[in-house]
Formats: structure tokens, sequence, C-alpha cells
């Protein structure tokens, strides 16, 4: 018997190695099995994948890092490799950097071919407050990563640092995503026309920002594109994640292609 090999599914093993001799002599109940199963599974996992030539799936979390910018410390996450486009998460006024981490966003971003980039704005999260106004904070956290161009993700708050941004610096942007953000009255004027491409994301049951200001949004933009979610509140990204990645990651990769 210690010669022949017994198949368990699509995992074949030496029969000493599924029933040990103690239980071959001893005639021990199957209850007493069980343990010596369950150590056994990892065993089968790995068989499997290097039967059909794979690895087992790992997922690495975004890393830390941090850069001055005019003299103060600004926290980010970063996903992705360095030499992907880069998509810039900015975050609203009760969340940080790692509301995009618990959601999954940084990773399904690197995920679809992009270097994810989730930042606390100063004075949010692990960032010191900036001097900077928040017109010029972007176009000073580019120059200090030494980024060329973006695409930028702007939810609620961050739109007063997001709007000026666009209407100023539109050669340093490949995409714009604005998720209800504020300030739209304020830079209307100076957005008409913009050429950025733009995908306006809002959700139905907004409270904050009235879901009509998607269409006075989208028409400031020479190429825009607009989605509402059904039954979402402001951060609609909160409550239809798997839509909102689905929504972002195939505007990315169309604008992507286009550039």
């Amino acid at each position: 018997m210690n010669g022949k090999k017994i198949l368990a599914g699509t995992f074949s093993l030496p029969a000493s190695l599924l029933v040990p001799s103690f239980v071959r002599h001893n005639l021990l109940s199957m209850s007493n099995l069980l343990p010596f199963l369950l150590c056994l599974v990892p065993h089968f996992l790995l068989s499997s994948c290097a039967q059909q030539g794979k690895t087992m799936p790992t997922s690495n979390p975004p890393s830390q890092h941090s850069v001055k910018v005019e003299g103060a410390t600004v926290h980010f996450l970063q996903a992705g490799s360095q030499d992907a486009p880069t998509v810039l998460l900015l975050h609203g006024g009760r969340f940080t950097k790692d509301t995009w981490e618990q959601l999954g966003t940084p990773m399904v971003l690197a995920k679809a071919g992009f270097r994810a980039l989730a930042l606390d704005l100063p004075g949010y999260g692990a960032s010191e407050k900036s001097a900077l106004p928040r017109e010029k904070f972007l176009d000073a956290f580019l120059s200090a990563m030494s980024l060329e161009k973006v695409a930028l993700v702007s939810p609620s708050m961050s739109g007063s640092y997001s709007l000026p941004f666009v209407a100023r610096y539109q050669e340093s942007l490949w995409a714009f995503v604005p998720v209800a953000p504020a300030g739209i009255q304020r830079y209307s004027k100076e957005l008409q026309g913009s050429p950025v491409p733009c995908l306006v994301l809002w959700g139905e049951k907004d409270r904050v920002f009235p879901v009509s200001d998607t269409e006075a949004l989208a028409k400031l933009f020479a190429s825009s594109q607009v989605r509402i979610f059904p039954g979402a509140s402001h951060p609609c990204y909160l409550d239809r994640p798997e839509a909102f990645h689905k929504a972002l990651v195939a505007f990315l990769q169309k604008q992507n292609r286009k550039d």
C-alpha cells in the first residue's frame, strides 16, 4: 500500500500522507481525523495552483508616503506602478485618504493599470496645515511630486481645490472626475468651455448638493458625461462602491487610450 497513490479530486498524494499510521493501526473514529484533514487544506490549495502553473493570490496594500509641499508635510497613499498614468484621489470634508483605502479604490485603479495617489489634504488626516491658498495647492503638490499630468477625482469639499486647478492648469490634466463637488458657481466662469474630459458623478439622493447641479457642471466642459447612482447619498462612492469603481475605471481607461 505504501507504494501506491490515492487520488483526492485532482490531487495526487501518497497514501501515507492522507492516512497516518496511527489511524490505520488503531482504527480511530472519523471524528479524530478532522484536525488532520483541516491541516491538509493549505496543501491542497498550493498543489492546485502548482498544477495549473499559478501562484497563490496576494494583495499588497497601498504604501504610505509623505512629501514637503511649500514647507508643509503632505501624506499620501500610493498603489500601482510609478510608470503608469497617475490618478490623484482627493477627499471630502468628513473623510481622509484612508477612506479610499478602506473602499479599495487605490487597488482597483492599480489593477486597472493606473498609479493611484490618495492624499490627505492640508489640515486633514496626517497632513500638516499649509499656508498655501487652496487654489494653488494642487499645482504645488504636482511640482513637489514631479508629476506632469494627472487624472483628478474630487468629491465634495475638495472641489474648492480641484475646480480652480482644472480652470487654470488644464494642461496638467488628462481627465477630471468631480463627485458632487463644492464651488461650482464660484468657478463656473473660469471653467466655461474647458477641454479637459470630464465625468460627473452624483448620488440620486444627495441632500448636500442637488442632483440638478450635474447638468450645470457638465455644460462647463467641452466633453463631459454624467452618471447618477440610484438611491445613493452625497458620498455616492460609499453607497455604490462597485458601480462607482466600474464607471471610474471605464472612463479613465477610455481617456487614457485617447491621451
